[in-house]
Protein backbone atom coordinates (compact mmCIF):
# COMPACT_ATOMS: atom_id res chain seq x y z
CA UNK A 1 0.00 0.00 0.00
CA UNK A 2 1.58 3.36 -0.93
CA UNK A 3 1.92 5.78 2.25
CA UNK A 4 0.07 8.87 2.21
CA UNK A 5 1.81 12.12 0.66
CA UNK A 6 1.37 14.75 3.74
CA UNK A 7 1.29 18.45 2.83
CA UNK A 8 4.73 18.87 3.93
CA UNK A 9 6.15 16.18 1.99
CA UNK A 10 4.26 18.12 -1.08
CA UNK A 11 6.04 21.46 0.46
CA UNK A 12 9.35 20.01 0.71
CA UNK A 13 8.85 18.40 -2.52
CA UNK A 14 8.19 21.53 -4.46
CA UNK A 15 11.14 23.19 -2.79
CA UNK A 16 13.51 20.80 -4.25
CA UNK A 17 11.46 20.78 -7.48
CA UNK A 18 12.77 24.71 -7.95
CA UNK A 19 16.19 24.09 -6.64
CA UNK A 20 16.35 21.49 -9.52
CA UNK A 21 14.81 23.60 -12.24
CA UNK A 22 17.06 26.24 -10.85
CA UNK A 23 20.37 24.67 -11.76
CA UNK A 24 18.77 22.74 -14.43
CA UNK A 25 18.27 26.31 -16.37
CA UNK A 26 22.28 27.11 -15.33
CA UNK A 27 22.93 23.58 -17.32
CA UNK A 28 20.76 25.08 -20.10
CA UNK A 29 22.63 28.38 -19.92
CA UNK A 30 25.70 26.70 -20.25
CA UNK A 31 25.44 24.48 -22.93
CA UNK A 32 22.74 26.09 -25.39
CA UNK A 33 22.22 29.90 -26.09
CA UNK A 34 24.82 32.37 -26.49
CA UNK A 35 27.55 29.43 -25.45
CA UNK A 36 26.48 27.13 -28.22
CA UNK A 37 25.90 29.78 -31.34
CA UNK A 38 29.77 30.93 -29.89
CA UNK A 39 30.67 27.42 -30.69
CA UNK A 40 28.71 26.87 -34.05
CA UNK A 41 30.50 30.02 -35.27
CA UNK A 42 34.21 28.70 -33.87
CA UNK A 43 33.40 25.51 -35.69
CA UNK A 44 32.56 28.06 -38.83
CA UNK A 45 28.64 26.95 -39.13
CA UNK A 46 26.79 29.70 -40.45
CA UNK A 47 23.12 31.34 -40.12
CA UNK A 48 21.56 28.21 -41.14
CA UNK A 49 23.41 25.95 -38.71
CA UNK A 50 22.75 28.03 -36.28
CA UNK A 51 18.85 27.91 -37.04
CA UNK A 52 18.75 24.19 -37.12
CA UNK A 53 20.41 23.57 -33.70
CA UNK A 54 17.83 25.63 -32.57
CA UNK A 55 14.90 24.37 -34.43
CA UNK A 56 15.68 20.65 -33.21
CA UNK A 57 14.74 20.68 -29.72
CA UNK A 58 11.82 22.76 -30.45
CA UNK A 59 10.38 20.03 -32.89
CA UNK A 60 11.42 17.16 -30.96
CA UNK A 61 8.58 18.75 -28.94
CA UNK A 62 6.02 16.91 -31.24
CA UNK A 63 7.08 14.18 -28.44
CA UNK A 64 5.64 15.30 -26.10
CA UNK A 65 1.72 13.77 -27.24
CA UNK A 66 3.09 10.18 -27.17
CA UNK A 67 4.92 11.51 -23.88
CA UNK A 68 2.08 12.21 -21.99
CA UNK A 69 -0.10 9.36 -23.23
CA UNK A 70 2.26 6.47 -22.16
CA UNK A 71 3.48 8.78 -19.17
CA UNK A 72 -0.43 8.53 -17.77
CA UNK A 73 -0.32 5.12 -17.81
CA UNK A 74 2.62 4.87 -15.34
CA UNK A 75 0.68 4.58 -11.17
CA UNK A 76 4.71 6.85 -10.34
CA UNK A 77 5.06 9.98 -11.85
CA UNK A 78 8.38 10.01 -10.80
CA UNK A 79 9.48 5.82 -12.09
CA UNK A 80 8.36 7.91 -15.69
CA UNK A 81 10.34 10.80 -15.24
CA UNK A 82 13.63 9.69 -14.00
CA UNK A 83 14.92 7.69 -16.97
CA UNK A 84 14.53 10.55 -19.03
CA UNK A 85 16.20 12.97 -17.17
CA UNK A 86 19.31 10.90 -16.50
CA UNK A 87 19.79 10.61 -20.24
CA UNK A 88 19.07 14.34 -20.51
CA UNK A 89 21.72 15.07 -18.70
CA UNK A 90 24.18 12.18 -19.90
CA UNK A 91 24.11 12.96 -23.36
CA UNK A 92 25.76 16.23 -22.45
CA UNK A 93 28.72 14.67 -21.74
CA UNK A 94 30.37 14.00 -25.18
CA UNK A 95 29.26 17.64 -26.54
CA UNK A 96 32.10 19.31 -23.38
CA UNK A 97 34.70 16.95 -25.32
CA UNK A 98 33.75 18.33 -28.65
CA UNK A 99 35.81 21.64 -28.27
CA UNK A 100 39.10 19.44 -27.70
CA UNK A 101 38.57 16.78 -30.05
CA UNK A 102 41.02 17.14 -33.71
CA UNK A 103 38.57 16.46 -35.82
CA UNK A 104 36.85 18.34 -39.52
CA UNK A 105 34.48 20.87 -38.13
CA UNK A 106 31.79 19.58 -40.48
CA UNK A 107 31.99 16.05 -38.39
CA UNK A 108 31.90 18.16 -35.01
CA UNK A 109 28.66 20.46 -36.10
CA UNK A 110 27.02 17.11 -37.27
CA UNK A 111 27.95 15.07 -34.10
CA UNK A 112 26.85 18.32 -32.18
CA UNK A 113 23.17 18.12 -33.75
CA UNK A 114 22.43 14.34 -33.70
CA UNK A 115 22.94 14.49 -29.86
CA UNK A 116 21.10 17.79 -29.24
CA UNK A 117 18.70 16.22 -31.26
CA UNK A 118 18.59 13.01 -29.39
CA UNK A 119 18.53 14.82 -25.86
CA UNK A 120 15.97 16.83 -26.73
CA UNK A 121 13.92 13.66 -28.12
CA UNK A 122 14.24 12.24 -24.94
CA UNK A 123 13.32 15.13 -22.35
CA UNK A 124 10.33 16.12 -24.51
CA UNK A 125 8.98 12.39 -23.93
CA UNK A 126 8.81 13.25 -20.02
CA UNK A 127 8.34 17.40 -20.23
CA UNK A 128 4.35 16.98 -19.75
CA UNK A 129 4.16 14.49 -17.02
CA UNK A 130 6.92 16.35 -15.21
CA UNK A 131 4.50 19.68 -15.44
CA UNK A 132 1.46 17.20 -14.60
CA UNK A 133 3.44 15.91 -11.85
CA UNK A 134 4.33 19.86 -10.09
CA UNK A 135 0.21 20.85 -10.97
CA UNK A 136 -1.08 18.29 -9.10
CA UNK A 137 0.54 19.45 -6.38
CA UNK A 138 -0.08 23.09 -6.40
CA UNK A 139 -4.07 24.35 -6.01
CA UNK A 140 -5.23 25.62 -9.10
CA UNK A 141 -5.42 29.36 -7.80
CA UNK A 142 -1.69 29.42 -6.60
CA UNK A 143 -0.13 28.66 -9.46
CA UNK A 144 0.53 31.83 -10.75
CA UNK A 145 2.27 32.40 -7.63
CA UNK A 146 4.44 29.17 -7.69
CA UNK A 147 4.95 29.36 -11.09
CA UNK A 148 6.12 32.68 -10.90
CA UNK A 149 8.51 32.21 -8.17
CA UNK A 150 9.63 29.04 -9.57
CA UNK A 151 11.06 30.94 -12.94
CA UNK A 152 11.99 33.77 -11.15
CA UNK A 153 14.44 31.52 -9.32
CA UNK A 154 15.67 29.66 -12.52
CA UNK A 155 16.62 33.03 -14.55
CA UNK A 156 18.37 34.32 -11.93
CA UNK A 157 20.52 31.64 -11.40
CA UNK A 158 21.06 31.26 -14.55
CA UNK A 159 21.94 34.48 -14.98
CA UNK A 160 24.67 34.38 -12.49
CA UNK A 161 26.15 31.20 -13.93
CA UNK A 162 26.31 32.29 -17.26
CA UNK A 163 28.55 35.71 -16.08
CA UNK A 164 30.52 33.29 -15.00
CA UNK A 165 30.88 31.10 -17.93
CA UNK A 166 31.41 34.24 -20.11
CA UNK A 167 33.99 35.50 -17.82
CA UNK A 168 36.07 31.93 -18.31
CA UNK A 169 35.11 31.75 -21.96
CA UNK A 170 36.63 35.53 -22.68
CA UNK A 171 39.29 34.40 -20.24
CA UNK A 172 40.53 31.54 -22.54
CA UNK A 173 39.55 33.04 -25.65
CA UNK A 174 42.09 36.39 -24.59
CA UNK A 175 44.50 33.53 -24.31
CA UNK A 176 43.62 32.11 -27.88
CA UNK A 177 42.18 29.24 -26.14
CA UNK A 178 38.40 29.43 -27.12
CA UNK A 179 38.02 25.77 -27.84
CA UNK A 180 39.67 24.72 -24.10
CA UNK A 181 37.17 27.79 -23.01
CA UNK A 182 34.51 26.00 -24.25
CA UNK A 183 35.23 22.71 -22.71
CA UNK A 184 35.36 24.57 -19.31
CA UNK A 185 31.85 25.85 -20.06
CA UNK A 186 30.39 23.17 -20.97
CA UNK A 187 32.18 21.08 -17.48
CA UNK A 188 30.70 24.12 -15.73
CA UNK A 189 27.05 23.13 -16.94
CA UNK A 190 27.43 19.31 -16.52
CA UNK A 191 28.09 20.19 -12.58
CA UNK A 192 24.88 22.45 -12.01
CA UNK A 193 23.34 18.92 -14.26
CA UNK A 194 24.71 16.82 -11.59
CA UNK A 195 23.22 19.33 -8.86
CA UNK A 196 19.74 19.64 -10.48
CA UNK A 197 19.24 15.52 -10.30
CA UNK A 198 21.19 15.44 -6.74
CA UNK A 199 17.61 18.06 -5.81
CA UNK A 200 15.31 16.24 -8.42
CA UNK A 201 16.10 12.74 -6.36
CA UNK A 202 14.88 14.15 -3.20
CA UNK A 203 11.64 14.90 -4.74
CA UNK A 204 8.69 12.86 -3.11
CA UNK A 205 6.43 10.77 -5.49
CA UNK A 206 3.40 11.23 -6.22
CA UNK A 207 0.89 8.76 -6.78
CA UNK A 208 -1.56 8.55 -9.87
CA UNK A 209 -4.66 7.70 -8.86
CA UNK A 210 -5.80 6.47 -12.06
CA UNK A 211 -3.23 5.34 -14.26
CA UNK A 212 -5.12 4.59 -17.70
CA UNK A 213 -3.23 2.05 -19.97
CA UNK A 214 -4.76 2.40 -23.72
CA UNK A 215 -3.80 0.59 -26.67
CA UNK A 216 -2.69 2.04 -29.97
CA UNK A 217 -6.19 2.89 -31.27
CA UNK A 218 -7.44 4.64 -28.46
CA UNK A 219 -4.13 6.25 -27.76
CA UNK A 220 -4.13 7.81 -31.64
CA UNK A 221 -7.67 8.99 -30.72
CA UNK A 222 -6.55 10.24 -27.36
CA UNK A 223 -3.79 12.41 -29.19
CA UNK A 224 -6.35 14.35 -30.89
CA UNK A 225 -9.04 15.19 -27.82
CA UNK A 226 -7.14 18.57 -27.37
CA UNK A 227 -7.21 19.25 -30.83
CA UNK A 228 -10.96 18.37 -31.16
CA UNK A 229 -11.72 20.68 -28.00
CA UNK A 230 -13.33 23.99 -30.07
CA UNK A 231 -12.18 26.46 -27.02
CA UNK A 232 -8.59 24.50 -26.74
CA UNK A 233 -8.23 25.16 -30.10
CA UNK A 234 -8.05 28.50 -30.30
CA UNK A 235 -5.40 28.19 -27.24
CA UNK A 236 -3.51 26.13 -30.03
CA UNK A 237 -4.39 28.92 -33.18
CA UNK A 238 -2.87 31.55 -30.54
CA UNK A 239 0.26 29.27 -30.07
CA UNK A 240 0.75 28.91 -33.51
CA UNK A 241 1.08 32.65 -34.44
CA UNK A 242 2.31 34.02 -30.80
CA UNK A 243 5.47 31.77 -30.75
CA UNK A 244 6.18 31.92 -34.00
CA UNK A 245 6.45 35.77 -33.72
CA UNK A 246 8.55 35.49 -30.57
CA UNK A 247 10.96 32.90 -31.95
CA UNK A 248 11.75 33.36 -35.50
CA UNK A 249 14.85 35.69 -34.87
CA UNK A 250 15.88 32.94 -32.12
CA UNK A 251 19.61 32.97 -31.28
CA UNK A 252 20.27 35.51 -34.44
CA UNK A 253 20.16 38.21 -31.70
CA UNK A 254 23.34 36.41 -29.98
CA UNK A 255 24.66 36.05 -33.60
CA UNK A 256 23.92 39.70 -35.00
CA UNK A 257 25.68 40.81 -31.01
CA UNK A 258 29.29 38.70 -32.32
CA UNK A 259 29.09 39.38 -36.19
CA UNK A 260 28.06 43.24 -36.47
CA UNK A 261 28.35 44.34 -33.30
CA UNK A 262 31.46 42.93 -32.03
CA UNK A 263 30.17 42.18 -28.45
CA UNK A 264 32.53 39.51 -26.35
CA UNK A 265 30.39 37.13 -24.49
CA UNK A 266 30.66 38.67 -21.19
CA UNK A 267 28.35 41.77 -22.46
CA UNK A 268 26.24 39.36 -24.14
CA UNK A 269 25.83 37.25 -21.21
CA UNK A 270 25.45 40.24 -18.81
CA UNK A 271 21.74 41.07 -21.04
CA UNK A 272 20.47 37.83 -19.43
CA UNK A 273 22.20 38.53 -16.11
CA UNK A 274 19.85 41.80 -16.50
CA UNK A 275 17.39 40.07 -17.92
CA UNK A 276 17.06 38.30 -14.88
CA UNK A 277 17.17 41.16 -12.75
CA UNK A 278 14.16 42.08 -14.26
CA UNK A 279 12.39 38.61 -14.23
CA UNK A 280 13.00 38.12 -10.55
CA UNK A 281 11.66 41.74 -9.68
CA UNK A 282 8.32 40.92 -11.57
CA UNK A 283 7.73 37.36 -11.06
CA UNK A 284 5.58 37.78 -8.15
CA UNK A 285 3.79 40.64 -9.60
CA UNK A 286 2.95 38.99 -12.64
CA UNK A 287 1.69 35.87 -10.42
CA UNK A 288 -0.70 37.74 -8.42
CA UNK A 289 -2.34 39.28 -11.47
CA UNK A 290 -2.37 36.28 -12.92
CA UNK A 291 -4.21 34.57 -10.14
CA UNK A 292 -6.78 37.66 -9.72
CA UNK A 293 -7.28 38.56 -13.18
CA UNK A 294 -6.84 35.62 -15.26
CA UNK A 295 -4.04 34.32 -17.68
CA UNK A 296 -5.66 36.13 -20.89
CA UNK A 297 -5.46 39.63 -19.88
CA UNK A 298 -2.45 39.55 -18.00
CA UNK A 299 -0.92 37.14 -21.06
CA UNK A 300 -2.15 39.96 -23.61
CA UNK A 301 -0.22 42.86 -21.60
CA UNK A 302 2.50 41.00 -21.44
CA UNK A 303 2.62 40.22 -25.47
CA UNK A 304 2.66 43.62 -25.97
CA UNK A 305 5.51 44.88 -23.81
CA UNK A 306 7.51 41.19 -25.59
CA UNK A 307 6.38 42.57 -28.94
CA UNK A 308 8.98 45.89 -28.38
CA UNK A 309 12.17 44.04 -27.06
CA UNK A 310 13.86 44.14 -30.48
CA UNK A 311 13.86 47.64 -30.73
CA UNK A 312 16.67 47.87 -28.38
CA UNK A 313 19.20 45.11 -30.67
CA UNK A 314 17.37 47.65 -33.84
CA UNK A 315 18.83 50.65 -32.66
CA UNK A 316 22.57 49.31 -31.75
CA UNK A 317 25.08 50.60 -34.02
CA UNK A 318 28.79 48.45 -34.53
CA UNK A 319 32.12 50.08 -33.12
CA UNK A 320 29.53 51.90 -30.22
CA UNK A 321 30.74 49.59 -27.75
CA UNK A 322 29.81 51.72 -24.25
CA UNK A 323 26.62 52.91 -26.05
CA UNK A 324 25.13 49.02 -27.10
CA UNK A 325 26.06 48.05 -23.81
CA UNK A 326 24.35 50.59 -22.27
CA UNK A 327 21.36 50.04 -24.49
CA UNK A 328 21.14 46.55 -24.17
CA UNK A 329 21.90 45.97 -20.48
CA UNK A 330 19.19 48.57 -19.31
CA UNK A 331 16.77 47.02 -22.18
CA UNK A 332 16.93 43.69 -20.79
CA UNK A 333 15.60 44.72 -17.39
CA UNK A 334 12.60 45.86 -19.31
CA UNK A 335 12.88 42.51 -21.36
CA UNK A 336 13.06 40.27 -18.48
CA UNK A 337 9.93 41.88 -16.75
CA UNK A 338 8.03 41.67 -19.76
CA UNK A 339 9.18 37.63 -20.69
CA UNK A 340 8.32 36.49 -16.79
CA UNK A 341 4.68 37.79 -17.51
CA UNK A 342 4.81 35.96 -21.10
CA UNK A 343 6.04 32.84 -20.09
CA UNK A 344 4.40 32.57 -17.01
CA UNK A 345 0.69 33.46 -18.49
CA UNK A 346 1.48 31.22 -21.58
CA UNK A 347 2.03 28.57 -20.08
CA UNK A 348 -0.70 28.47 -16.93
CA UNK A 349 -3.50 29.37 -19.83
CA UNK A 350 -2.92 25.94 -21.14
CA UNK A 351 -3.48 24.70 -17.25
CA UNK A 352 -6.32 26.46 -16.82
CA UNK A 353 -7.99 25.90 -20.31
CA UNK A 354 -7.60 22.18 -20.44
CA UNK A 355 -9.96 19.11 -19.25
CA UNK A 356 -8.34 18.46 -15.30
CA UNK A 357 -9.07 14.76 -16.44
CA UNK A 358 -7.18 14.80 -19.08
CA UNK A 359 -4.71 17.35 -18.28
CA UNK A 360 -1.38 15.94 -19.22
CA UNK A 361 -2.51 15.05 -22.78
CA UNK A 362 -3.72 18.68 -23.16
CA UNK A 363 -0.06 19.91 -21.91
CA UNK A 364 1.08 17.67 -24.25
CA UNK A 365 -0.56 19.13 -26.80
CA UNK A 366 0.17 23.06 -25.63
CA UNK A 367 3.77 22.26 -24.93
CA UNK A 368 4.17 20.08 -28.67
CA UNK A 369 2.71 22.89 -30.03
CA UNK A 370 5.24 25.85 -28.49
CA UNK A 371 7.57 23.35 -29.37
CA UNK A 372 6.62 23.13 -32.97
CA UNK A 373 6.15 26.20 -33.75
CA UNK A 374 9.58 27.37 -31.75
CA UNK A 375 11.73 25.34 -33.89
CA UNK A 376 9.65 26.19 -37.68
CA UNK A 377 10.14 29.67 -36.84
CA UNK A 378 14.24 30.01 -35.85
CA UNK A 379 14.71 28.19 -39.29
CA UNK A 380 12.28 29.87 -41.22
CA UNK A 381 14.31 33.14 -39.81
CA UNK A 382 17.37 31.86 -40.34
CA UNK A 383 16.96 31.16 -43.95
CA UNK A 384 15.20 34.66 -44.92
CA UNK A 385 18.49 36.07 -42.71
CA UNK A 386 20.13 34.07 -45.17
CA UNK A 387 18.20 35.28 -48.37
CA UNK A 388 18.93 38.70 -46.87
CA UNK A 389 22.47 38.67 -47.15
CA UNK A 390 22.39 38.46 -50.76
CA UNK A 391 20.80 41.94 -51.09
CA UNK A 392 21.63 43.61 -47.98
CA UNK A 393 24.35 44.35 -45.55
CA UNK A 394 24.64 42.07 -42.50
CA UNK A 395 23.50 44.75 -39.91
CA UNK A 396 20.46 46.09 -42.42
CA UNK A 397 19.42 42.02 -42.95
CA UNK A 398 19.75 41.05 -39.19
CA UNK A 399 17.48 44.48 -38.10
CA UNK A 400 14.74 43.50 -40.89
CA UNK A 401 14.23 39.91 -39.24
CA UNK A 402 13.92 41.74 -36.10
CA UNK A 403 11.19 44.19 -37.72
CA UNK A 404 9.50 41.29 -38.89
CA UNK A 405 9.67 39.56 -35.09
CA UNK A 406 7.87 42.94 -34.06
CA UNK A 407 4.90 42.70 -36.79
CA UNK A 408 4.81 38.55 -35.55
CA UNK A 409 4.65 39.38 -31.84
CA UNK A 410 1.81 41.83 -32.12
CA UNK A 411 0.03 39.33 -34.53
CA UNK A 412 0.10 36.61 -31.59
CA UNK A 413 -1.79 39.14 -29.31
CA UNK A 414 -4.49 39.80 -31.80
CA UNK A 415 -5.04 36.09 -32.08
CA UNK A 416 -5.37 35.61 -27.60
CA UNK A 417 -8.84 37.65 -28.32
CA UNK A 418 -11.30 34.23 -28.78
CA UNK A 419 -9.75 32.69 -26.50
CA UNK A 420 -12.23 31.67 -23.16
CA UNK A 421 -10.83 31.42 -19.83
CA UNK A 422 -13.10 30.43 -17.34
CA UNK A 423 -13.33 33.20 -14.49
CA UNK A 424 -10.94 35.66 -16.34
CA UNK A 425 -11.46 39.39 -16.17
CA UNK A 426 -12.01 41.54 -19.78
CA UNK A 427 -8.56 43.05 -21.38
CA UNK A 428 -10.51 46.48 -20.54
CA UNK A 429 -11.55 46.02 -16.89
CA UNK A 430 -7.88 44.73 -16.01
CA UNK A 431 -6.14 47.62 -17.62
CA UNK A 432 -8.39 50.24 -15.77
CA UNK A 433 -7.86 48.26 -12.32
CA UNK A 434 -3.68 48.62 -12.99
CA UNK A 435 -4.29 52.10 -14.02
CA UNK A 436 -5.93 52.70 -10.02
CA UNK A 437 -3.38 50.78 -8.68
CA UNK A 438 -1.12 52.90 -6.30
CA UNK A 439 2.57 52.44 -5.37
CA UNK A 440 1.52 51.04 -1.94
CA UNK A 441 -0.70 48.24 -3.62
CA UNK A 442 2.47 47.27 -6.28
CA UNK A 443 4.53 47.14 -2.59
CA UNK A 444 1.64 45.09 -1.31
CA UNK A 445 1.65 42.96 -4.16
CA UNK A 446 5.30 42.39 -4.32
CA UNK A 447 4.54 41.23 -0.42
CA UNK A 448 2.64 38.30 -1.84
CA UNK A 449 5.81 36.13 -2.93
CA UNK A 450 7.72 36.88 -0.19
CA UNK A 451 5.12 35.10 2.69
CA UNK A 452 3.22 32.37 1.75
CA UNK A 453 1.32 32.46 5.68
CA UNK A 454 0.27 35.99 4.90
CA UNK A 455 -0.73 36.02 1.11
CA UNK A 456 -4.39 35.84 1.36
CA UNK A 457 -4.04 38.95 3.86
CA UNK A 458 -1.95 40.36 0.99
CA UNK A 459 -4.46 40.03 -1.94
CA UNK A 460 -6.73 41.82 -0.08
CA UNK A 461 -4.90 45.07 0.71
CA UNK A 462 -3.79 44.83 -2.63
CA UNK A 463 -7.35 45.10 -3.54
CA UNK A 464 -8.37 47.87 -1.27
CA UNK A 465 -5.22 49.65 -2.63
CA UNK A 466 -6.80 50.34 -6.12
CA UNK A 467 -9.04 53.06 -5.40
Amino acid sequence: MTAEVTRLDKLRTLRNANIDAAFSVAFSTLSTGAFLVGFVQLLGGGDLWIGVLTAIPSLMGLLQIPGAIWGRSFSSFKRFVTPGGAAWRFLYIPIAFLPLLPWPNELRLTILALIVGLASFIINLVNPIYNDWLAEMVPGDSRGWFFARRNAIGVAVGGIVGILGAAILDGFRGRNAAPTGFFAVFVLGLICAVISFTFYLRMTDLPRVNPVRQDLKTSLRAIGTPFGDRGFRRVLIYLVIGVFGQTMAGNLFIAFGRESLGLDFRVLQATAFFMAVGNVLAATFWGFLADKYGNKPVLAIAGCLVALNPIAWMICRPGADVFNAAILWSSHVYMGIAWAGMNLCQFNLILATAKPEDRANYLGAGMTTIAVMGGIAPLAGATLMAILRNSLPPEMAYKAVFGLSIVGRFAGVVFLIPVVEAGARGFGATLRDLRNLSPRGVKTMRAVGRADSGREEAIGRAGRERN
